[in-house]
């Protein structure tokens, strides 16, 4: 039992997340942080998420997997545009994006 136990911790531990408030420190992960994939040679990618509130950046790294939320449309357009050139964006929509129309 104890093994199994150890396993689940190590598989939970390499994909950790981490939530960044302070958009100065997410932008600057693109650039010259070990962790991000902009040093480590894998796969560069950003995704955002986009509900009707609020939009979601995530940055997959070596070790974590940055995220950085807000509720400002204009900072989260600044920050789409902001995306370097080398890493592939991905967006999702979110389940309540659109209104729902009533049918009668």
């Amino acid at each position: 039992m104890g093994y199994s136990i150890q396993l689940k911790y190590m598989i939970a531990a390499k994909c950790r997340p981490k939530e960044i408030t302070d958009i100065k420190k997410f932008m600057k992960l693109w650039q010259n942080n070990k962790d991000t994939p902009a040093t480590a040679g894998a796969k560069k990618v950003v995704y955002v998420k986009t509900n009707k509130r609020i939009t979601k950046f995530k940055l997959r790294g070596k070790k974590y997997l940055y995220t950085f939320k807000t509720a400002d449309a204009k900072i989260a357009k600044g920050i789409k545009d902001a995306i370097p050139a080398t890493y592939s964006k991905i967006e999702i929509k979110g389940k309540n994006t659109k209104k729902a129309t009533k049918r009668s």
